[in-house]
């Protein structure tokens, strides 16, 4: 019997997940209803000019990436915060780079600034000012692969949570759980 035709047979239903599997689906599912009742606009990927492998730069460079979009949206002695889900992701050589949800700030911008203010220029002005290792990520993929307009958020938490590990002593999460900010103030999470 040709493989092809094995994989035909075989019913979706009759796949068994280990209990590991069954919580990492589980955890995904709650995870992915309530990050559903936020309005997420964009996924955006954002990289750095050379391999970072150390977790607490990433850290601090998602920290300054996130307060000077803030600055450029809303102004310097806001206290409005950009809406943030992010996460910090291995590539296949163990260097970290960043995937993360956003909502649009335009509505909460001050109409005077709100004309000035675009959006994708913004992310990459304070993405390349976060750090001296982060790079443009206009010029890391083809056209604007880095930048995301969200149709399904249910496929954006699903790619979020793809190094999730839920097996006993394994556990591990790449959620940015310090950055992660929900009703759009400085002090989030």
């Amino acid at each position: 019997m040709s493989s092809s035709k094995l994989i035909r047979e075989v019913k979706p239903y009759s796949i068994k997940l280990s209990p590991q599997e069954m919580q990492k689906k589980q955890y995904i599912q709650e995870l992915t209803q309530w990050l559903q009742g936020y309005d997420w606009d964009y996924f955006l990927t954002l990289s750095f000019k050379y391999p970072v492998y150390d977790s607490s730069r990433v850290s601090q460079a998602i920290e300054r990436f996130i307060n000077q979009l803030s600055r450029k949206a809303f102004g310097q002695r806001s206290s409005k915060r950009i809406v943030t889900f992010p996460v910090i992701e291995k590539c296949s050589d163990n260097a970290l780079h960043v995937h993360m949800m956003i909502q649009d700030p335009k509505e909460g911008i001050n109409p005077s600034r709100q004309q000035r203010f675009e959006l994708r220029n913004a992310i990459i002005e304070a993405w390349m000012q976060a750090s001296s290792s982060t790079g443009n990520p206009a010029l890391t993929g083809k056209s604007d692969e880095w930048m995301k307009k969200i149709d399904n958020v249910s496929q954006g938490i699903g790619y979020l949570s793809k190094e999730l590990n839920v097996t006993p002593g394994k556990q591990h999460s790449p959620f940015a759980y310090e950055h992660i900010c929900f009703d759009g103030r400085r002090q989030c999470a």
